[in-house]
């Protein structure tokens, strides 16, 4: 077989095909990314900019075969304190609120500001952890007042996907970060701990929050479509079977997934769905949803690559698999070993991209981290 570029390699397995080699795309992070880079991991977080040759870069030299992207933010000033990071309010020098810095990825997290009345305070408020648990949408008036901004407003944030996108070419995928619009909203507006107890005791209010946050995410994914990417990363980790039931899963995801698969499909790009920790039993459902492949199928969630072959493997594609653990803590040998294991249950036929059961941790080993590449052309090349 012909050797494909990674941009060719992951569109065909992505796609349910065979590819000359498994794919590799772990889920790395603009945190592990900066370590890569050797640029502060701070001076990303008030920079953002820097993405566009931080990203790439790290893809390059940690051997995947793509990377994933975000939009733009708004430039912020950003301060250590203790051992968070905050935001700090330019004007007033008030605290506005801590910045995810663990590896959350989409930075969907809220802070306090339910008067969230203009796009570049919904960005604002989309990008910072709350400083107490206090819901941020409290009645329908406050989701009244939440923008659905257009699609041509959230292209203005995408110079820097467009500029990877033209300076790689096919050498890598290019994934665009388009996250948590159904539980993962939920959550960001109403708190962790609220969020649960809405879906029982006022589930319309529940969806409605779903429902516009997921129009915002949708011109958001279109927005990504016109800048280039090849697929769009759909992640929604509170909808875990860890977290909420099946029947909830179906009831309030699933209709909004296939809302934005069925807006999406028409323009040829890619589709992938990541819910992390236990998806096993809701296999069968993330493949309903209209994507085109489901990630991470974390170990750690008890999900097993061969389990999820067998059910689903032949509906979509699967990615992932890799102990996050090993990579942080294991040798390289280990961690060819287990995507080895990966690869013998998910790579026959096609349709298998080889990365880790969620974002690999900020502290693994470049050297591990590549072991998955080498895994990949060791173990997974098609005859």
């Amino acid at each position: 077989m012909q050797s494909m570029t990674p941009k060719q390699r992951v569109r065909v397995a992505m796609s349910g095909g065979q590819p000359d080699r498994v794919p590799v795309l772990p889920a790395i992070w603009w945190d592990l990314a900066a370590r890569v880079c050797d640029v502060e991991f701070a001076d990303i977080l008030r920079r953002q900019e820097l993405l566009a040759t931080v990203m790439p870069e790290a893809g390059r030299r940690l051997q995947a075969d793509g990377i994933r992207l975000w939009s733009r933010y708004p430039a912020r000033q950003i301060e250590q304190h203790g051992d968070d990071w905050v935001e700090i309010d330019t004007e007033t020098g008030k605290v506005l609120g801590r910045v995810d810095h663990m590896g959350y990825g989409s930075l969907m997290a809220a802070n306090p500001d339910p008067a969230v009345d203009s796009y570049e305070r919904m960005l604002r408020f989309l990008s910072r952890a709350p400083l107490s648990h206090e819901p941020q949408i409290k009645t329908y008036a406050d989701l009244d007042r939440l923008p659905v901004p257009p699609v041509e407003r959230w292209i203005q944030d995408m110079a820097g996907v467009r500029q990877v996108v033209e300076q790689t070419g096919e050498d890598l995928f290019i994934v665009g970060g388009c996250a948590g619009f159904t539980m993962d909203a939920l959550k960001a507006y109403r708190g962790g701990e609220q969020c649960l107890k809405d879906l029982l005791d006022d589930p319309g209010f529940a969806a409605a929050i779903m429902a516009k946050t997921t129009a915002i995410y949708l011109n958001r994914a279109l927005a990504y479509v016109q800048a280039g990417v090849d697929a769009l990363y759909l992640g929604d980790a509170m909808a875990s079977a860890s977290l909420i039931s099946p029947r909830m899963f179906e009831r309030f995801c699933l209709p909004l997934y296939q809302k934005v698969t069925a807006a999406i499909k028409p323009t040829g790009v890619l589709t992938y769905l990541h819910i992390c920790g236990n998806s096993t039993p809701i296999l069968e459902m993330m493949a309903d949803s209209g994507v085109d492949c489901i990630e991470p199928l974390d170990p750690l969630g008890g999900v097993d690559v061969g389990d999820a072959k067998r059910r689903v493997g032949k509906r979509v594609a699967l990615m992932g698999g890799v102990n996050t653990l090993t990579l942080l803590d294991g040798t390289p040998e280990q961690v060819m070993a287990e995507a080895r294991e990966c690869i013998r249950k998910g790579a026959e036929g096609g349709g298998y991209i080889l990365g880790a059961g969620d974002m690999v941790p900020r502290f693994s080993p470049f050297a591990n981290v590549r072991a998955l590449a080498r895994a990949a052309v060791e173990y997974g090349t098609y005859l």
